[in-house]
């Protein structure tokens, strides 16, 4: 490797330019990487993602190839290619067009993708002349190239520095040149309001008519190599072509991709098989094609040769990149040109509104200099009528002190009857707290009385239902001394007597306390009646307990010696009277709890009135 070789690949780096006809970017890659790795680097860098139209083209004089330039190989490393370049030449590439399309509307889809093919239009069609073009559409299409770069015509600047950017030098002559100047400055003119890229889009429409848009052209030889002058094979997006060496315009013979069966080539030779069938003259013969337009076996074979291996390559990679996308554009779009032309047809709305919201801005901006003169117009009359009312204006002034006054009398006015309400309303708020309180004390009394209606009348009822179970215990208690008294045979006349008159008057306070649940007593009246009620009882109890122990003192000695039953009844009746001191010096307590208790009463209210006495005399007769 020589010292050029490895200033290159020092620090395992090259460096390396790619180019574009308004761009340049320099990269620096390993040596190992391969065309198809600084080809995607290229198109990330550009933005480009229709990718299959483009390549990398490198030129250099010395190359043994027709067109003096050859495409970099995805599949080659860049290690190879420096290899077998000088060392005096740079790794300079330049993204070009490679494969050209159909139908400009239909097949470029996206902004950048029209922007290279325009500016690789421009420079063949406008710089370099490579494409014939007539000299009446050469102005159109400057017209165009214009309208994309620098936008709307300005009378003010006008077209003159044009020609010398945009003709070309057929055009730019003495004779012509006024002519075509006219003609520019005309179609720049009428094209005023179309965008940029719909400007380039239709350059490019209109360079798709010329005979050679699209064409790449190598030298070939019928006759074998170098055998007589090289006329000339185009490749376009359409099929190849042939042309005599005196005009590359008119072919004289073309054949579409689809007329193509096979393509070969070895060293310097090139095979096409078509499609046709070959002649029943040749169809047995083994003579292989030696010639322009030889027979081959299932089909008729093109044969000829070109100026080198290399070029021979190069027709073979053109020719099979360009049948690809000649079938691939009619078959249905993948998923990727799907999104693409919906994205192309996002643009092309957002283009078309923003030419409408520019439109509708030009047309408002008129309008609004319409206006603006009309209101200019309209200043001058309204300085007339200036004069006239500073006329008026002594007279306005007096009238304007004069209601000065008349105002300030009546903001004085109406302080004072603002001050005077503010007073009224305080008075009404002050009066409207106040009822609020007391209005507040009735409530809170109101509660409270009713509170006490209810504790009240619960009380009542508690003491009624007390006074009705301790009668219901005292008839019972009653009834069952009677039965015992009678069962032993101790009931005397003056016991009996006792115990109707105490029966008789538990009776009679029944029939009042009848009378009083009846009546609708108060609770203090109740209470008082309760009382009387207790005292009474008790007093009874207390004769009870008295009988009740002369009736044991008997027992006791009819049980121990047979006692005279008359002596016991005396004893029985003389017992009364010495038991009356001991009865009213007991006074009537509330027991816990009876032998006899109400049927009807709840466990809590079962304790009748009965005194000590009393309850032990129902013990012992029990026991009896």
């Amino acid at each position: 490797m020589t010292d050029q070789e490895m200033k290159r690949t020092k620090k395992n780096k090259l460096s390396i330019k790619i180019s574009t006809y308004d761009a340049d970017v320099e990269f620096d890659v390993k040596p190992k990487c391969t065309g198809q790795d600084v080809f995607n680097l290229a198109c990330v860098t550009f933005g480009i993602r229709e990718t299959w139209y483009f390549g990398l083209q490198f030129s250099e004089p010395g190359l043994d190839s027709g067109s003096g330039s050859w495409w970099l190989r995805p599949d080659r490393r860049l290690s190879e290619v420096v290899r077998s370049l000088p060392a005096s030449c740079p790794l300079h590439f330049f993204f070009h067009v490679r494969f050209w399309v159909e139908d400009v509307g239909e097949d470029l889809l996206l902004e950048a993708t029209v922007h290279l093919f325009y500016l690789e239009v421009k420079d063949l069609v406008l710089t370099r002349q490579q494409w014939a073009a007539s000299p009446d559409l050469l102005p159109l299409l400057a017209a165009y190239a214009a309208q994309a770069e620098l936008g709307d015509f300005d009378p003010a600047v006008g077209c003159d520095h044009l020609l010398g950017r945009l003709l070309p030098a057929q055009a730019q002559q003495p004779e012509t040149a006024a002519a075509c100047a006219e003609k520019l400055r005309d179609h720049y003119r009428d094209l005023a309001g179309l965008g940029r890229v719909e400007a380039q889009i239709e350059m490019l429409r209109l360079s798709q008519d010329l005979e050679m848009f699209g064409l790449v052209y190598f030298p070939i030889y019928a006759n074998g190599p170098d055998s007589d002058p090289p006329s000339w094979l185009g490749i376009s997006c359409f099929g190849v072509s042939f042309y005599e060496q005196a005009s590359l315009v008119k072919p004289h013979r073309r054949l579409a991709w689809s007329d193509i069966r096979r393509m070969s080539c070895r060293d310097r030779k090139f095979t096409l098989v078509t499609n046709e069938a070959p002649s029943a003259s040749s169809a047995g013969s083994d003579e292989p094609p030696t010639c322009f337009g030889g027979e081959h076996r299932g089909g008729r074979a093109v044969s000829f040769w070109t100026g080198s291996p290399a070029d021979s390559k190069q027709i073979l990679r053109l020719c099979v990149g360009n049948h690809e996308l000649y079938m691939t554009r009619r078959m249905p779009d993948t998923i990727e040109r799907q999104q693409m032309r919906a994205t192309a047809r996002e643009e092309r709305a957002r283009r078309l509104l923003d030419k409408q919201r520019l439109a509708k801005e030009v047309e408002g901006r008129a309008a609004a200099e319409r206006l603006r003169g009309a209101a200019e117009e309209k200043a001058g009359q309204l300085g007339q009528q200036l004069a006239k009312s500073e006329a008026m204006l002594g007279l306005l002034s007096e009238r304007a002190r004069l209601a000065e006054d008349e105002m300030k009398m009546l903001s004085e006015q109406r302080d004072r009857q603002l001050a005077h309400m503010r007073h009224i309303h305080a008075q009404l708020l002050a009066e409207k707290q106040s009822l609020a309180e007391r209005a507040s004390q009735f409530e809170s009394l109101l509660l409270t009385l009713s509170e006490e209606a209810s504790v009240t009348e619960a009380e009542r009822d508690c003491l009624r239902q007390q006074l009705a179970y301790a009668r219901q215990g005292e008839k019972s208690l009653l009834a069952k001394l009677e039965s015992l008294l009678r069962s032993v045979g101790v009931w005397s006349s003056a016991g009996a007597s006792d115990s109707s008159a105490e029966l008789q008057g538990f009776g009679a306070l029944a029939a009042d306390a009848e009378t009083e649940e009846t009546s609708g007593l108060s609770t203090a009246e109740l209470l008082a009646r309760l009382q009387a009620e207790r005292q009474l009882f008790s007093d009874g109890s207390a004769a009870f307990e008295a009988d009740l122990r002369q009736l044991r003192s008997r027992v006791q000695a009819a049980r121990l010696g047979g006692a005279d039953p008359g002596r016991l009844r005396g004893a029985a009746a003389a017992a009364p009277s010495s038991a009356a001191p001991s009865a009213s010096a007991d006074p009537c307590v509330v027991t816990h709890s009876t032998a006899v208790s109400c049927p009807h009463s709840s466990p809590g209210i079962r304790a009748g009135r009965l005194s000590n006495g009393s309850r032990a005399a129902v013990t012992y007769f029990d026991e009896l």
